[in-house]
């Protein structure tokens, strides 16, 4: 119910009242003239009275209920913008948890031979919130749905050939190429996606196209990194 309503029925029953002190005046003044039996204009007040009382009783339940409607159409807004309230709150303490999901790792000893299909585990981290890196493994398991940003590198003296893989499916590729000429020199590559995973979906570095190939990285130099965390 809008306020402007809510005004009017007050407006009738200021009225109303108004009316029936001017109906009482004018009954004194009746009264004071004696133009009228007494008991015909008593009759006539009192019918008008109980008239205008039920007016009134009438406006005020009218604007009673009008005024419940507005209150229950007001707690209904109330609920809502606390429902809504909530769910915000909800899926910020979502957030905040899952947000907690962020590894970074690296290679810690060098690896001369690499096969085709061989999955480099980065064997140190230096940060894995949440558990999802797997050391042992070299993979990355999502705990909950969302978007995924992975960045990784490769350092090598030899042409050298990576991909992110998602359950066993190429999402991104590195590759280092030395010149034939310069091989005692290595090249770094790198490359970072972003990517939505689903829970259960795994994420793992894996060495494809070339075989017998090396990677160069250690404790003390670390040129092999894998790393990712939730964005959102």
């Amino acid at each position: 119910m809008k306020v402007s309503d809510l005004e009017h029925c007050r407006d009738r029953i200021s009225f109303l009242e108004d009316e029936i002190v001017r109906q009482s005046e004018q009954f004194k003044t009746m009264c004071t003239k004696q133009s009228e039996p007494k008991n015909l204009q008593q009759k006539t007040l009192f019918s008008f009275v109980s008239e205008t009382e039920v007016a009134t009783e009438h406006e005020s339940n009218t604007t009673g209920k009008q005024h419940n409607r507005t209150k229950a159409l007001s707690d209904s807004i109330i609920l809502n913008e606390l429902t809504k309230l909530y769910e915000t709150k909800s899926k910020r303490n979502k957030r905040s948890i899952a947000g907690e999901i962020a590894f970074s790792a690296y290679l810690s000893n060098p690896i001369p031979r690499l096969a085709e299909g061989h999955v480099i585990k980065c064997d140190k981290t230096i940060l894995n919130d949440g558990g999802a890196y797997n050391v042992y493994t070299g993979i990355f398991n999502a705990s909950v749905d969302g978007v995924y940003m992975f960045s990784f590198s490769i350092n090598s003296y030899t042409e050298t050939h990576v991909k992110l893989v998602v359950d066993g499916a190429n999402t991104a590729d590195v590759v280092s190429d030395p010149y034939q000429t310069r091989i005692t020199y290595e090249i770094m590559a790198s490359n970072t996606i972003l990517v939505r995973l689903s829970k259960g979906q795994s994420v793992w570095m894996e060495e494809y196209k070339n075989a017998d190939w090396m990677l160069a990285s250690y404790d003390d130099v670390r040129f092999v990194t894998f790393a990712g965390l939730l964005v959102y």
